[in-house]
Order: structure tokens, then sequence, then C-alpha cells
């Protein structure tokens, strides 16, 4: 997952209002033997509107798990940047499966921004 986290095009902000808007989707390899469900859920932000703020989720053994990441905000108000948390739900069925961690946080989000006409900053302290 990582991979295609660092696959994803960077926002780059060039002036104090204007428009980041982010429409992409993640989509991990997974190798579980058994069907999977959750929910993907955006952490709660003043700042960033997401299309949807979760989404539950079925994968079947060894589908892909796609992450929507639809979002707007405006600069400078887009600090902090949201967290993204998967869920992952107790596995009903015949077998004694489960997990003992059953969640992953990400921040996916990740930014550029263009300070006193230099050239374009990654902001690591924020952007992830």
């Amino acid at each position: 997952m990582r991979d295609e986290i660092f696959k994803l095009e960077p926002f780059k902000v060039d002036h104090n209002g204007q428009e980041i808007s982010i429409n992409s989707t993640i989509t991990a390899k997974t190798n579980f033997g058994v069907r999977l469900e959750g929910e993907i859920v955006w952490s709660k932000s003043d700042n960033w509107k997401f299309s949807q703020q979760s989404t539950e989720f079925a994968i079947n053994p060894g589908a892909d798990l796609k992450i929507p990441i639809n979002a707007t905000a405006t600069y400078p108000h887009i600090y902090p940047i949201p967290e993204l948390t998967i869920h992952f739900n107790k596995i009903v069925g015949n077998l004694p499966v489960g997990f003992r961690n059953n969640k992953i946080v990400l921040r996916p989000i990740k930014g550029f921004t263009k300070y006193s006409g230099e050239s374009y900053q990654n902001n690591h302290k924020y952007c992830h």
C-alpha cells in the first residue's frame, strides 16, 4: 500500500485562496485468503471536505482494495492534513480468523507549497 501512496500526484499550491481538488484512487494489492469487510474513514476536518467521509467495503480473497480520495480544501487552510483509517471488521463465518490489529492509519494526501516566489518545496512536516 505504501508504494501506491507514493505514486499519488501531490497537489501544488501557488497562491492564497487557491482551491485544491484531489480525485484519485489508491489500489492496494491484498493477499488475504478470506473475504474481508470494513470501513474506510477520513478524520474530521474543518478545512477539508470529502465527497464521502466514510465508505464501507467488501473484498473477496486476493482482490484489490480500492480507496477513493475525493477531497477539496482552500489554501492556506489545509493543515492539519486529514488521516485515513481503514477498519477491518471481524470475519464472519465458520473460520476461526480475526485480526489483532484491525485498523490501519494512513496519511495519503501530500502536497507542495510555493513560498516567497521560490521553487516548490516539499513541506515534509505536514504533507505525508
